[in-house]
């Protein structure tokens, strides 16, 4: 399509425009992780003549003035997939618009507006953490800086950031983000313990209200269909905070279009420890991600514990999420009804020593694809229960135990930072995790 704007004796043409559907991804480096590094790579290189997907890349601008490129990302610029920028380009992002793209028969659109290592804290405006408990963020700003000069926090600053471009240390992080060994993580983290780094400040990406003014801010208010949105890896120091918090970040990108914008985003997976961090508080974090779900209108969430990588905190498998990602645009934005939900405790009850667990959005039943039942746990009076035997048929799960009655007993499933869930419903969704109490 051709677009031509006439005023008085003067035209602007622009060529090759299209009108469909864009949508905005956003979060941190598990919605930025780049086609590059991606487990399903070589599938690209078939795809990249559709010219009906456009993708866009946000510039990463973390304050005024700064005009840095991070790690070699191509940005501000509209392109198609035969650019060399998809290298660079959210994985996840590419395969929902070319599932979407082939589903509807229209042009989709994707803007990568996220950046990694990023609290959600960044994403909102600094009068939107003032009330509590958000504003332990700016109380926690206050005290990174008390005391210090700022010329030596802008000094530490500059420094960081031209380290983050050197040609060697690009290379190296490279070979990070494509995954190495946990020995290897050990052997990096002593050798790069006095490398430059970005201390918290006003130089700093992830200062409160940062990023939604230096990247979000410019882009609205572009037309967008919805969010698809990939963080709360950088929020687990507050986890008990991230339903606040993100619940505040939906509603503030809503009045900032100044329309109820569907938010379907992914529940962190499942992981153990990775370079200097750790999944320890991923539990209660998923748990506040649930409590989203199921509160704010519009939002709805895909579960990955299946994907998880034990020693690594990026997950290459981003095809299978943009593929749940997609089912549930389908069948909540677009209203083409398929079974897009992950199965989900909905009742429970015991039976002598049995507990009858029943499930919803399971389709034409559970199943389970290695019989691995390890992360069921049953605490009576907070003290584990030995579990005897599992049964899966249709939507229920029956487990027999030595339980004693079922005073003060709880079941819980994959509250742990690691473990590999193994059970599925029809649409290849994962269980999500759960935990049920009895009085």
């Amino acid at each position: 399509m051709k677009l031509e704007i006439v005023q008085g004796d003067s035209t602007l043409t622009i060529e090759d425009v299209l009108i469909g559907d864009v949508w905005l991804v956003g979060g941190q480096s598990n919605m930025e992780f780049f086609v590059r590094f991606e487990k399903h790579y070589e599938e690209t290189f078939a795809l990249r003549d559709n010219p009906l997907i456009r993708m866009y890349t946000c510039p990463r601008i973390a304050y005024e003035g700064h005009t840095n490129l991070v790690y070699g990302s191509d940005y501000g610029y509209w392109f198609k997939p035969d650019d060399k920028a998809l290298e660079t380009f959210s994985s996840l992002g590419f395969w929902y618009a070319t599932m979407l793209q082939e589903s509807l028969s229209v042009p989709v659109g994707i803007v990568s507006c996220n950046w990694g290592g990023t609290s959600a804290s960044t994403w909102v405006p600094q009068e939107a953490l003032c009330e509590s408990p958000l504003h332990v963020y700016l109380d926690d700003y206050a005290q990174a800086i008390q005391g210090i000069a700022r010329e030596e926090i802008r000094k530490k600053s500059i420094d960081g950031w031209n380290f983050q471009l050197d040609p060697d240390h690009l290379v190296e992080w490279a070979k990070v983000m494509y995954g190495i060994s946990r020995e290897a993580q050990l052997k990096r983290m002593v050798d790069s313990k006095d490398d430059p780094i970005v201390p918290m400040g006003p130089w700093s990406k992830n200062r409160p209200g940062a990023l939604f003014h230096t990247m979000l801010e410019p882009i609205v208010p572009y037309g967008i269909k919805g969010v698809l949105w990939y963080q709360g890896e950088s929020d687990h120091h507050h986890a008990s905070l991230y339903s606040a918090l993100f619940s505040k970040l939906i509603a503030v990108w809503r009045n900032a279009w100044n329309e109820e914008l569907p938010f379907l985003f992914v529940q962190l997976t499942s992981y153990d420890r990775w370079l200097t961090s750790n999944g320890d508080m991923y539990p209660e974090v998923r748990r506040q991600q649930e409590k989203v779900a199921s509160q704010v209108p519009a939002c709805w969430m895909v579960s990955c514990m299946d994907i998880g990588m034990q020693y690594d905190i990026h997950p290459k498998e981003k095809k299978e999420l943009a593929r749940r990602l997609y089912l549930l645009a389908l069948d909540k934005v677009y209203n083409n009804p398929v079974l897009s939900e992950s199965p989900e405790i909905c009742s429970a009850h015991w039976e002598g020593t049995s507990s009858i667990l029943s499930f919803k959005n399971c389709g034409s039943g559970l199943y389970t694809t290695d019989g691995d039942y390890s992360l069921f746990e049953i605490l009576q009076k907070d003290r584990p229960i030995i579990i005897h035997s599992i049964e899966v048929a249709d939507n229920q799960i029956r487990i027999q135990s030595n339980a004693e009655g079922f005073v003060k007993t709880m079941v819980n499933y994959a509250c742990v930072p690691y473990g590999k869930v193994t059970m599925f419903n029809a649409s290849g969704l994962p269980l999500k995790p759960f935990s049920i109490s009895f009085a």
